[in-house]
C-alpha cells in the first residue's frame, strides 16, 4: 500500500509533463503527423518509465546503438548476439538524442515493419532465382536451418 502511494506520489509530480505529451499525443493523431505522433508516444513511455523505475527500481539493461538506415541487420545481429542474456536490451539510434522505453518500441514496430514488407514482398528471390522465404523462415523453412 505505502509502495502505491509513493508511485501516485511520483506520478503527480509528472503529471503536468505527462498532460502536455498526451495533449501533443491527441493533436498529432488528429494532423495524421506520423513524426509528432513518434515523439510523443516517446514522451509518454519515458514518463511512464520513471515512475516505473521508482516503483520497481532499475533493471540491468544493455544499450545498443544501431543506425536507422541498418535496422532489419542490426536487429538480426543484435538478436543473435543477445539472445541467452537476461539484461533487458535498450536500443539507441546513433546521431539521435532519444532513449529509453520510446526508442526501443520504435526499434522494434520498425523491424515488425521490415518483416511484413519481406513477407508481402513477392517478388523477392534469392541469388539461385528461388523464392526467397519470410525473414523470420530459415531457408529450411521453419526450422531456421
Amino acid at each position: 500500500w505505502v509502495q502505491e502511494r509513493v508511485v501516485a506520489q511520483r506520478r503527480m509530480a509528472f503529471a503536468e509533463e505527462l498532460l502536455a505529451a498526451e495533449r501533443m499525443r491527441a493533436d498529432a493523431e488528429a494532423a495524421r503527423d506520423a513524426e509528432v505522433l513518434s515523439e510523443a508516444i516517446d514522451q509518454i513511455a519515458e514518463i511512464e518509465e520513471r515512475v516505473a523505475r521508482d516503483r520497481l527500481g532499475s533493471l540491468a539493461s544493455d544499450i545498443a546503438r544501431v543506425r536507422r538506415d541498418d535496422v532489419p541487420a542490426a536487429a538480426r545481429r543484435l538478436m543473435a548476439a543477445h539472445a541467452s542474456s537476461r539484461r533487458v536490451l535498450e536500443i539507441q539510434f546513433e546521431g539521435e538524442s532519444g532513449f529509453g522505453t520510446g526508442v526501443t518500441q520504435n526499434f522494434y514496430s520498425c523491424v515488425a515493419n521490415e518483416l511484413q514488407r519481406a513477407a508481402a514482398d513477392t517478388t523477392a528471390v534469392g541469388a539461385d532465382g528461388a523464392k526467397r522465404p519470410p525473414v523470420w523462415l530459415g531457408a529450411a523453412g521453419g526450422d531456421g536451418g
